[in-house]
């Protein structure tokens, strides 16, 4: 089968990206489908290689982990968000 279309799918590791992942691999073909994992910068240790391993378990191709910068004025945004709420 010919496939047109190539979804590129950010995953995070978590339940709703993971599946929403699976179910594009099941639905599309197999070739159709890259899923490059995002770190956030919150992530445990080694957390995102075991995300990775995961995803590629599903059979899904994992493009690699795109590291996103989470600086001090992030986090003191974030911290003072969660007092005010």
């Amino acid at each position: 089968m010919y496939c047109l279309v190539i979804v590129q799918l950010l995953v995070s590791g978590g339940v709703d990206s993971t599946v929403c992942a699976a179910l594009l691999h099941k639905a599309l073909c197999e070739d159709q489908v890259i899923a490059v994992h995002i770190d956030n910068g919150f992530m445990r240790k080694n957390e995102s290689q075991r995300v990775e391993q995961s995803l590629e378990k599903l059979g899904l191709r994992v493009k690699g982990s795109v590291r996103v910068n989470v600086n001090e004025r992030v986090l003191s945004s974030l911290l003072e968000l969660s007092y005010t709420h």
